[in-house]
């Protein structure tokens, strides 16, 4: 990664970068709803300290700096077309003596060339006694060096940052506490169908829309009408309250099993897929598309599983694993069991009220990959990434996930990511997701042993550099044991500031697969910690909490589900708000130095 120049050794060396937003050449419009980038002092007065014409900061601490992970500040910069994040530790090998502020340790900061710093967003990285306000010093034109001293105390980054723009916007550059070990959150707003059946496995499968007003639910063991098998659910939240506002069903008298083991949804919560298999020796598995006009939804059409799935009496698991772009213009299905389970994925088109298939493609190697079991796709559908978590290659492989990009309508697996220390008995890429641009990708792998506990679940986070993937970190529940399945349902936001990952098998409060479910967040040392440890306050044995799980595109909606919930397995449906929980969180008091 880019960290900034080295000056006389001035700049600190481990520096990590990342682009947090584009912002378009010129970068004179408003951002973010507080002022342009040039042309107006909007953005830099609503600091304590003027950062314009800011090329150096000076970090100072006054605290000792031997902690592991060390302390970071986030020092956000522009080039006037990007903001980027560079995320500086505090180690005692960065620090410069001699200054003129006693026994406080400095750290000085150099932007790139070209660059100027917006703030310094640091943030307290482990609570406790650790501390709290790491104090910060602008060097631009508005700071004479004959006042730095009398400036420094009143320079507090942690103050500037709860008031400053960046606050609550960019969330992986502003100030978070990170109290020593993860919170837990529970509660939350249970959901479950009006029609009050017993049965249905309610939570199977989830999807939310961008803003997280829309939620469709899948119940695959729902008993419809016609003797078929299978509804979604679809939920809205209106004026802070959710409620059920459409049931959708199968067509009568098709016979379907499973109807609802996959859905998705659009950006917008506009367009619904759910996978349809009929109970027909001679039909093929196929997946239908439902259009929101108001409230209402109306099937409008069928996409239906390409011939290489095999004969229509084959098994091809077309559709349990599905992916629409935020336009609802691209639809990715997986279609795991077909060719003796080697899996295939197929993408279709939208051309005014049909689906075009666009392509068909593999990345399996022989049988029994399972290529297709888990799919996701970028925001534009121009990449996507696919989970084939059993694969039979041979010793040691232990499941992957598969990227691929479409170029000229034609879609070709480009990379294979697997773990650097793969086992025989892994199964990655049972879950997937990826970031806005699939240029981040998390992988589930509930199955991973850790120590001597089978099954206790790893996640694996890889990051695109230059067009090389590599495997950026590996992350395991802080509380993990035998069995917990950890990495069973995976979501990702649009920025890969947050990941929710799912382990229906966690044992919680002495009830055995009760389940729960974690999120997690890049921890400012380069690597990813969990934060917050997501339960059901009803949980009871059983429930599997957290064999779905699904994020709107803030990161701040968290929808969890439970199909085995309540007393004859009907299921449930858990909504979490982060907002509620972090508003709460900050109204404590804050950790002293």
């Amino acid at each position: 990664m880019n960290g900034p120049r080295s000056d006389g050794g001035h700049a600190p060396r481990t520096t990590t970068r990342r682009r947090i937003l584009q912002l378009g050449a010129g970068a004179t419009g408003a951002v973010l709803g507080f002022g342009g980038l040039t042309g107006t002092a909007a953005a830099w007065e609503r600091f304590d300290v003027d950062f314009r014409s800011t090329t150096e900061v000076w970090l100072i601490v006054g605290d000792d700096l031997e902690y592991d992970p060390p302390a970071v500040a986030n020092v956000v910069v522009t080039d006037g077309e990007s903001v980027t994040c560079d995320v500086v530790e505090f180690r005692p090998s960065n620090t410069v003596a001699g200054d003129a502020y006693g026994d406080a340790n400095v750290v000085r900061y150099e932007a790139p060339s070209g660059e100027t710093v917006l703030g310094v967003l640091p943030y307290n990285r482990g609570g406790g006694s650790r501390f709290s306000r790491p104090r910060c010093l602008m060097a631009n034109e508005r700071v004479e060096s004959a006042t730095i001293s009398e400036l420094a105390p009143q320079a507090d980054c942690v103050r500037t940052a709860m008031n400053g723009p960046w606050n609550g916007t960019l969330q992986n550059c502003w100030w978070d506490p990170i109290r020593s070990g993860a919170q837990e959150m529970s509660g939350g707003t249970r959901l479950r169908p009006d029609d009050g059946e017993p049965d249905g496995n309610v939570g199977r499968s989830l999807a939310v829309n961008a803003d997280g007003t829309v939620l469709l639910v899948g119940a695959p063991d729902r008993e419809t009408a016609g003797g078929s098998d299978g509804a979604a659910y679809v939920f809205s939240r209106q004026e802070g309250a959710w409620r059920q506002t459409a049931r959708l069903d199968p067509p009568a008298g098709s016979g379907t099993t499973s109807f609802g083991d996959g859905v998705t949804l659009d950006a917008a919560g506009r367009t619904a897929l759910v996978n349809h298999s009929p109970d027909d020796f001679d039909a093929r598995d196929r997946v239908l598309v439902f259009e929101a006009d108001g409230q209402d939804w109306t099937r409008t059409a069928t996409i239906e599983a390409p011939p290489s799935s095999g004969p229509a009496t084959d098994l091809s698991g077309f559709g349990f694993a599905l992916a629409l772009d935020d336009a609802g213009e691209t639809a990715v299905v997986g279609a795991e069991w077909t060719g003796l389970s080697a899996g295939e994925v197929a993408v279709f088109r939208r051309d005014g009220t049909e689906w075009v298939a666009e392509s068909t493609f593999t990345h399996a190697q022989g049988d029994d990959n399972y290529f297709g079991s888990a799919v996701d796709v970028a925001e534009t559908g121009d990449s996507a990434v696919v989970g084939a978590p059993v694969p039979r290659e041979g010793p040691g492989e232990g499941g992957y996930a598969s990227v691929a990009t479409r170029a000229d309508g034609d879609w070709q697996p480009t990379h294979r990511l697997r773990a650097a220390d793969r086992r025989p008995l892994d199964a990655l890429g049972s879950s997937v997701a990826c970031d806005a641009r699939c240029e981040t990708v998390v992988a589930g792998d509930p199955r991973r042993a850790v120590g001597d506990d089978p099954d206790q679940g790893r996640v694996s986070v890889f990051v695109s550099e230059n067009d090389e993937w590599v495997e950026s970190i590996q992350v395991l529940a802080p509380d993990g044991a035998a069995g917990d399945e950890f990495g069973h349902a995976v979501a990702v936001d649009p920025r890969a500031d947050t990941v929710l990952v799912g382990a229906p098998g966690r044992d919680t409060a002495g009830n055995s697969s009760a389940g729960a479910a974690y999120v997690c967040a890049p921890n400012g040392g380069g690597g990813w910690s969990v934060r917050t440890t997501v339960v059901a306050s009803d949980g009871d044995a059983g429930d599997r909490f957290g064999e779905a799980v699904a994020l709107d595109a803030t990161g701040e909606t968290l929808v969890v589900g439970a199909p085995e919930a309540g007393e004859t397995g009907a299921g449930a449906v858990y909504v979490f708000d982060r907002s509620e929980a972090r508003d709460a969180d900050r109204s404590g008091p804050e950790s002293e130095s």
